[in-house]
């Protein structure tokens, strides 16, 4: 997942539609539609036209989300060591 808001922030920053940004995307409208909602993954060719035709810097995507991944990883680390030194097992959902 990425930063979805960044992205409709982008598109209304620019004055464009859904319709106007999809174009500039090369996708349908429906699947911007559901990029700007997360419902759709974003992939690199997406991302790289952002980055040639708007100079838009791809981390800004997917920078808190990054952050947001490493620290629920940091948190089941953490976890894990815990229950391993109760002699518990942890499970994972």
């Amino acid at each position: 997942m990425f930063n979805a808001a960044r992205l409709k922030k982008l598109r209304k920053d620019l004055g464009f539609t859904q319709q106007e940004m999809a174009e500039e995307l090369h996708v349908q409208q429906s699947t911007y539609s559901k990029l700007e909602t997360n419902n759709h993954d974003i992939n690199c060719r997406i991302l790289e036209v952002l980055q040639e035709k708007f100079k838009v810097d791809p981390k800004e995507f997917l920078k808190s989300t990054l952050c947001k991944q490493v620290k629920r990883v940091k948190k089941a680390i953490f976890l894990s060591r815990h229950f391993r030194r109760r002699g518990l097992k942890a499970s994972c959902p």
